[in-house]
């Protein structure tokens, strides 16, 4: 949108113009400046193509980088889109908020509708503690194929109030199987690590159909290899004590850091 002297001059607030012989100035202190005014004109509506496309592209960044909604906020941001799209208002966390629950709401029937047209799709699934926040985590993935596709949904992150055990773990699932219209008769495996609570829980809820993940049992080979030859034992021993004295001396930290300038060079 462009502001052309004549198409737009009845656009121009009163507050704009010259009274008599009063300079601009002189307008009382809540008066709106030129600048503020003109930037209400050329503003994106909130049903602007452009603004749109920026709210999509806003809605994309927060859930693709794991951006808080607190993020439309921050100062730095506020003013990278101030330079980049100076006229596009920025929405508050709660409209935020408001506009990524909407955009779930769209997208979670959609594919619920593609889930129910599936014959067969793996789950994998994984539970976790956060020892900085103490809480413990069920994240559930479905994989299927779409003619020479593979795509893959999270299907749900769920926080977990009881222990890890084999009979809680099933009620998620089964929770998740319902909430997305899964028919549990079509899940044809599911991968999880090799602990045991995992192993059990699947076998309850979907029957023999649990397979060991193959990074984690290469993981488990490695870590048994490595506690059962004493030599290699001994020499990661002795590699962690000279890290950890580098890191609890200066001296030798800088020593260390002229040394391998000196190689560099």
């Amino acid at each position: 949108m462009e502001l052309t002297e004549e198409a737009d001059a009845d656009k121009i607030p009163d507050s704009f113009k010259d009274e008599g012989n009063v300079p601009v100035h002189t307008a009382p202190k809540r008066q709106k400046s030129i600048m503020s005014s003109f930037e209400e004109i050329y503003a994106f509506s909130a049903s602007d193509n452009k603004a749109l496309k920026i709210n999509s592209a806003l809605i994309y960044m927060i859930c693709k980088n794991n951006q808080p909604f607190t993020i439309v906020e921050n100062e730095g941001f506020r003013n990278l889109i101030k330079v980049i799209a100076p006229h596009y208002k920025l929405p508050s966390k709660t409209t935020l908020t408001r506009w990524v629950d909407d955009k779930y709401a769209a997208l979670s029937t959609v594919f619920k509708e593609k889930l129910s047209n599936i014959e067969n799709l793996t789950f994998t699934t994984d539970m976790w503690s956060e020892t900085m926040s103490m809480r413990s985590f069920l994240g559930i993935t479905a994989h299927f194929g779409v003619g020479n596709e593979l795509l893959s949904i999270t299907l749900g992150l769920y926080q977990s109030n009881e222990r890890h055990t084999s009979e809680h773990i099933p009620e998620m699932l089964l929770k998740t199987c319902t909430e997305w219209r899964i028919d549990r008769d079509k899940i044809s495996s599911v991968v999880t690590d090799n602990a045991a609570n995992m192993v059990k829980a699947i076998d309850l809820a979907f029957g023999k159909k649990h397979i060991p993940c193959f990074a984690h049992s290469l993981n488990l080979v490695a870590q048994n290899s490595m506690q059962q030859c004493t030599e290699l034992r001994s020499l990661i021993t002795k590699v962690k004590d000279i890290v950890t004295w580098f890191k609890q001396s200066n001296i030798a930290s800088n020593e260390l850091r002229k040394a391998t300038q000196k190689e560099r060079n």
